[in-house]
């Protein structure tokens, strides 16, 4: 009797920046978690990063297809060669992230005979009417679209015309072993931060979309109630010389700290008594998740996938974008109420351990690779374990 092997899967992407960065942390779990009885992954990218040709960096086969543009008769050439190795290794799925991947590569998965997941992280803030074009031609070919959130699998639908029924959602997940990690040594002496002064924190890449000039704003009104505040903005990006004057411009150079990217933002995090988000779009916030397995209170705006993140009141608050006052008064609110605070942070730690672990995120990935990899009735009538939709 012949025992069929593992299945073959390809995760295909644009590029991986890294194992910090948001998707590609995702992925990473992912790529390590899979039962390997069940599932033999491996990762194609369509341009090279100096992480994936690095030796080892990831836990399995990598390839690098050469595409830099979309447009270009090389393009096509390629897709072609890598449909026509799909057919010939025996993939049977394959899992699209990104932008440039998942505009041109179902077609292309289709005709190698594979199965085709395609991942939305986000609310499409990179949408424009022409690859919104592209893209409903392209969902022609996908299987099923996976949404990190409830919001995203909305927004998906709404703007990419994608069915409801053959979209599911899987939110992300963490490693609880991450949220054992000490605190960053040393960190307020660096600082110049008193050992008692209340410290505010945003982790998020310096991009307008971000809105980090609200959370600044704000933080000068909480600096009126309280003098000895400090706030910590963690991320780099193009928006950093604006927010530098900014800070100048409201007196808060010496309490306005600008930490630059860093390679994991737990153990500053640690140092943190309330945690923000303030920005204009998100699908379902990494940085949330990450405060939330800290145990930190959190004030973030009421966008995306956060309302499923946070519920207002009980393990932190939500606000309405561009609403300073009010994320002001929150702030405010748990620096001032220390019970309350305690009290969100022991409810954002149980939220974290209930739905976001990295088990959860696996076990559910696994389950809807089994169940697509039958047939479609069964794909039809199935909800999997930790998922919605």
């Amino acid at each position: 009797m012949n025992v069929p092997g593992p299945v073959k899967i390809v995760y295909l992407m644009d590029c991986y920046r890294g194992p910090h960065a948001g998707t590609e942390a995702q992925l990473l779990q992912l790529l390590k978690g899979l039962d390997r009885t069940r599932f033999e992954p491996s990762l194609i990218v369509f341009r090279p990063t100096p992480f994936v040709q690095a030796a080892d960096a990831l836990p399995c086969p990598v390839s690098i297809l050469g595409i830099q543009r979309l447009a270009s008769p090389r393009t096509w050439t390629r897709l072609l060669a890598f449909a026509r190795e799909l057919k010939r290794s025996g993939v049977r799925l394959v899992h699209i992230f990104f932008n440039d991947a998942s505009t041109i590569a179902p077609p292309f998965c289709r005709l190698g005979g594979a199965r085709t997941v395609v991942g939305r992280r986000d609310m499409g803030f990179w949408y424009t009417p022409a690859n919104l074009r592209l893209l409903r031609i392209s969902n022609r070919f996908v299987d099923t679209v996976v949404a990190n959130s409830e919001a995203v699998k909305t927004n998906v639908h709404q703007r990419e015309g994608f069915p409801l029924e053959r979209t599911v959602v899987l939110r992300n997940g963490h490693d609880p072993a991450r949220f054992h990690a000490a605190p960053e040594p040393h960190l307020r002496e660096r600082l110049g931060i008193g050992a008692d002064d209340p410290i505010v924190g945003m982790v998020a890449n310096l991009r307008p979309i971000k809105r980090h000039d609200d959370l600044v704003r704000a933080f000068a009104l909480v600096r009126r109630r309280h003098p000895r505040a400090h706030l910590l903005l963690i991320g780099e990006g193009k928006a950093k010389g604006q927010l530098q004057s900014l800070v100048n411009d409201l007196a808060l150079a010496t309490s306005v700290h600008f930490l630059g990217a860093v390679a994991d933002a737990i153990p500053f995090i640690k140092h943190l008594d309330v945690c923000a988000l303030s920005s204009a779009s998100e699908g379902l916030s990494n940085a949330i998740l990450e405060y939330l397995g800290c145990g930190k209170p959190v004030v973030c705006t009421r966008v995306g996938g956060n309302p499923e993140l946070i519920a207002d009141g009980q393990n932190g608050f939500l606000v309405d974008t561009g609403d300073v006052a009010t994320m002001a008064d929150r702030i405010d609110c748990l620096l001032s109420n220390t019970v309350l605070a305690r009290t969100m942070a022991r409810r954002a730690t149980e939220a974290f351990h209930e739905q976001f672990t990295s088990e959860h995120m696996i076990t559910a990935h696994m389950d809807l690779y089994d169940r697509l990899l039958g047939t479609p009735a069964q794909l039809a009538s199935w909800r999997p374990v930790g998922a919605s939709g």
